[in-house]
């Protein structure tokens, strides 16, 4: 075989290593990881050694270029170039490349077939010539030069039909008893404090109406009570059949959190949605990070935008609609439980290697408590539906799109309205304790509505519920440590519907 016969396949060899070392992570950490074992006393990585060393646990190095070409080529390259190497340069001295300094989390990277009879060197990128450089011109990014071993010859006597064996050019390049060769990865985690998802509220959170209202009913609790009639309409054990309309009641739109890490897989499907760094890989003295450094590096930039449409029976076939908007950090919607760290120790001969890995199924859901108050629109169950419809999802920028559903709305008609020299209309009702439950509300009628509400195109439709008039909201008093000081409050019921629980905290806003 003639040398231009030779060049050819290195030539072609180039192109299927730069798609490779373009798109695959893991083999830029195995070639690095290579190089820097200096097994020739060169930051060489000779082909016949590793093309069967696992990148992976499931794959070989020669395996990932075979998803680059087919075994035909690729045995005929093998065949053609038996010294086949690969050449990180250190130019690190003028300022240049070099394998200690390869950031490998950077997934742009150019091959270079070295051709001693070129005057121009080619530089493929993805498999495509990009530009030329001289002998002269040394670049400061990633360039791997693809060539035959100077330090490495095959045994002679070895045979055509004989695997080859070799043996290094002279003793003075063998490398491989030196104590870097005898380094190995090791493996730990770097646990993070969880902040929990428990009922928990601060005392300080709950209006004082709602507080009374649980401790009216606390003990000694009458069939059907329910929180909200103390609360909505004064009544209490002993005023168990007229109350007064509270118009300065409105639900309070507290917190949400989404209820399983697999949803972040769903809504982080935007360039503008915050992401977990793949990885972070960093080199040198000193170099493993604090858990505070790494903590500022878990997001990527962005943040997830949360729509809520609220809607309320209003009858006739009526709807009241309003619709809020929340962004959301990355790092306040989940906790991370821990990060994976894959490092090498540093020695005499060599820096210090961490590999550090961020993984989804490693998320924890956590609470979102809304920074500034949202309260939702009046609710009347004299007038209004004895549920509010909510619908969650997950907002992404494209064209807007109307959705439509089919809810059905329930309303009591177990009211008789009580008129007084003072009141008028229907500010007092005679109106059964517990309404709804145990039979409290005896005359009911349903309404089926179509409601609408706009998103857009790709955003990602998260479910939706009703809140119910009836049903506990306190459950019970608590305590909880927050940033080392106990705190009093109360565990709440929230309402699930299912990938997301809310919570709603009825307050008096005057």
């Amino acid at each position: 075989m003639t040398i231009t016969d030779q060049n050819a396949y290195l030539d072609e060899f180039s192109r299927i290593l730069s798609m490779a070392v373009e798109d695959n992570y893991d083999l830029r950490v195995f070639l690095k990881e290579e190089a820097l074992r200096q097994f020739d006393k060169n930051y060489d990585i000779f082909y016949p050694f590793v093309k069967n060393k696992e990148i992976t646990h499931e794959i070989t190095f020669r395996e990932a270029l075979l998803r680059y070409t087919t075994p035909e080529r690729l045995n005929k390259i093998e065949a053609a170039c038996p010294l086949l190497n690969i050449l990180i340069p250190d130019w690190s001295w003028i300022g240049g490349f070099s394998a200690e300094l390869w950031d490998v989390t950077d997934d742009f990277a150019t091959v270079s077939p070295y051709n001693e009879n070129r005057e121009d060197h080619v530089l493929i990128h993805k498999g495509d010539s990009i530009m030329t450089l001289k002998d002269s011109q040394f670049p400061n990014f990633p360039i791997l030069l693809v060539n035959n071993s100077k330090r490495i010859r095959i045994v002679e006597g070895t045979t055509k039909s004989s695997a080859p064996s070799y043996e290094y050019v002279n003793k003075c390049f063998d490398n491989s008893s030196a104590p870097m060769t005898k380094r190995s990865w090791h493996y730990t985690t770097v646990d993070y404090p969880i902040e929990g998802t428990s009922d928990f509220v601060p005392f300080d959170e709950i209006s004082p109406i709602l507080i009374q209202s649980y401790n009216e009913f606390k003990l000694d609790t009458p069939d059907g009570a329910c929180q909200r009639d103390y609360v909505y309409f004064g009544m209490d054990k002993h005023n168990t059949n007229c109350g007064e309309y509270h118009n300065y009641i409105r639900e309070r739109f507290y917190r949400f959190k989404v209820n399983t890490n697999a949803i972040y897989n769903v809504i982080s499907d935007q360039t503008e949605d915050p992401s977990l760094h793949e990885k972070i890989t960093i080199t040198g003295k000193k170099n493993d990070l604090s858990n505070d450094e790494l903590f500022e590096r878990i997001w990527n930039d962005g943040s997830f935008v949360f729509q809520f449409d609220v809607f309320i029976g209003n009858g006739e076939s009526n709807v009241l609609n309003e619709s809020y908007t929340y962004p959301v950090y990355g790092k306040d919607l989940f906790d991370l439980s821990k990060v994976h760290c894959k490092y090498l120790h540093q020695t005499t001969f060599a820096r210090g290697w961490y590999i550090y890995t961020f993984e989804p199924e490693d998320l924890v859901p956590k609470w979102v408590v809304f920074k500034d108050p949202i309260f939702l629109p009046e609710w009347n169950i004299a007038d209004q539906s004895n549920t509010i419809c909510i619908y969650a999802s997950e907002f992404d920028t494209s064209k807007a799109k109307e959705w439509e559903d089919t809810q059905t709305f329930k309303y009591s008609q177990n009211f008789s309205w009580k008129l007084d020299g003072e009141i008028s209309g229907k500010d007092k009702v005679n109106y059964k304790l517990g309404f709804g439950l145990n039979g409290g509300n005896v005359n009911e009628k349903s309404e089926t509505v179509r409601v609408k509400y706009t998103t857009t195109e790709t955003s990602e439709n998260i479910g939706h519920v009703h809140i119910p008039y009836v049903g506990k909201i306190l459950k019970n008093p608590s305590t909880k440590v927050i940033d080392g000081q106990t705190e009093n409050g109360y565990d709440v019921q929230s309402i699930s519907m299912g990938a997301m629980s809310l919570t709603f905290l009825p307050t008096d806003i005057r």
